[in-house]
């Protein structure tokens, strides 16, 4: 492919949509994004922002590369921070596990908490903890720190809506050019649909409601990230958390998963208080969701569907973890027109390898 070839046109601002504007601008080519809405305006926007650092090896290092990607752009100091975090799992073995990841990564490792490691009194209820090392990304400069670096690119952002027309995607009637990337996040299988692509998509992904909480009450030091009870928590202040879970609500229709669930935040809390009783205590103050999307077996959604058509998408939630480095991976294949990106990405038929197992968080 020439130079003068070098065409994107990437559906969704989103990170993975701009991260991989990002890196095919930096290789020369010419990109334009297309976003309905406003950079950042689904899961995006409204992550909690937390560095998976529980993954299997293979997706740890990419979110270690992510975390690297994110201290380039601009005024990055002190917007991503590096925090302790306490880790409960149902297994020992799933601990043993990651110590072994993390120590071969330089990635802290401790097992056992405390409570004056967490700050609050607390119950094991019989599962093994660790204290590790994460990271907290404020990811509403992350979306800002995006759009600038790539207006510095010349790359623009239009605010138009995409469509399935006749066989291909037009905007404001006119059809897309280039190589045409799909990372609208949990719109991707209807714009495949459009498309004519039913066979590809079906069955092949999950739409979800994420949702997080901000809670008001006794906040303990560190991050939580709790396998055994399914939430995770990320300390705000001296008084105030926020809170979320792992099994979200399935969804039919992206737009359903802007309307957060009470009774869900209040499920998540009471989790919670079963490890540190004094939550029982606190006060939820105001809940947020967005729509995400999996791929049906936990892992991300990558791959060529035709000649010239990409799709990007299916994070599972752990878009702020990956995408920066997935999008690394996917503008290098199509700079190179060498496919770089790992097996088990691909949906178009082909078998995902069995390396990296369903969900892609530790297992043992």
């Amino acid at each position: 492919m020439s130079a003068a070839e070098k065409i994107a046109s990437i559906v969704g601002a989103g990170i993975a949509g701009m991260s991989l504007a990002f890196h095919l601008a930096r290789r020369g080519w010419r990109v334009r994004v297309y976003e309905q809405e406003y950079p950042g305006f689904s899961a995006s926007g409204r992550s909690a922002g937390i560095i998976v650092t529980i993954f299997e090896e293979e997706l740890l290092r990419l979110a270690l590369e992510s975390v690297n990607f994110y201290g380039t752009l601009p005024d990055a100091e002190g917007r991503i921070t590096k925090r302790r975090a306490a880790y409960f799992n149902e297994k020992f073995e799933c601990l043993d596990r990651l110590s072994r990841i993390h120590e071969s990564l330089g990635l802290d490792f401790r097992y056992c908490l405390s409570e004056e490691d967490l700050g609050v009194p607390f119950e094991t209820l019989g599962h093994p903890s660790a204290m590790i090392e994460t990271f907290i990304l404020d990811t509403g400069w992350a979306v800002n720190a995006l759009q600038s670096a790539l207006a510095g690119l010349g790359v623009e952002i239009a605010n138009a809506r995409v469509e399935a027309r006749g066989g291909q995607l037009v905007a404001g009637g006119d059809p897309l050019k280039g190589v045409v990337v799909l990372a609208a996040g949990p719109w991707t299988p209807a714009l495949l649909e459009g498309l004519g692509y039913n066979s590809v998509v079906r069955d092949r992904y999950q739409l979800y409601r994420c949702q997080i909480a901000s809670v008001e009450g006794p906040t303990p030091r560190l991050v939580i990230e709790d396998d055994a009870l399914d939430y995770y928590l990320v300390p705000v202040s001296s008084s105030r958390f926020n809170i979320g879970d792992g099994p979200n609500t399935p969804i039919q229709d992206p737009y359903e998963g802007f309307h957060y669930d009470l009774e869900d935040s209040y499920s998540v809390l009471e989790r919670y208080a079963e490890r540190v009783p004094s939550a029982w205590e606190s006060r939820l103050v105001q809940a947020w969701s967005a729509p995400c999307i999996t791929g049906s077996d936990g892992l991300p959604l990558i791959d060529e569907i035709d000649n010239g058509l990409i799709v990007f998408t299916g994070l599972n939630g752990a878009g702020m973890s990956l995408a920066p480095a997935l999008a690394r991976l996917l503008a290098e294949s199509l700079d190179s027109g060498e496919w770089l990106l790992p097996p088990w990405s691909m949906i178009s038929g082909k078998p995902r390898s069995s390396e990296v197992r369903e969900p892609y968080y530790i297992q043992c």
